[in-house]
């Protein structure tokens, strides 16, 4: 099936200076985006970033957690 786009709009998101991650919302109509829909793009984008880097802290964190229990096992074995 083809899509039919009449509008886009999309946000970048840049952290630190460098560019992260855009998120794109698009309309089969062509329209003028409100300041509203502008603002729940972004909020979007910010809120998707902050649960994808907390969901990299949790990883590290459970890798870090798991290599000091090996290492507290094998200390405790000799």
């Amino acid at each position: 099936a083809v899509a039919s786009i009449g509008a886009i709009i999309t946000y970048v998101l840049v952290k630190d200076g460098k560019y992260v991650a855009a998120l794109s919302a698009a309309n089969t109509q062509p329209r003028n985006w409100r300041s509203l829909d502008v603002a729940i793009l972004k909020e979007t984008a910010e809120l998707t970033w902050s649960a994808v880097q907390r969901g990299h802290a949790q990883a590290a964190l459970r890798k870090s957690e798991e290599a000091f229990r090996k290492q507290t096992r094998f200390l405790q074995a000799t």
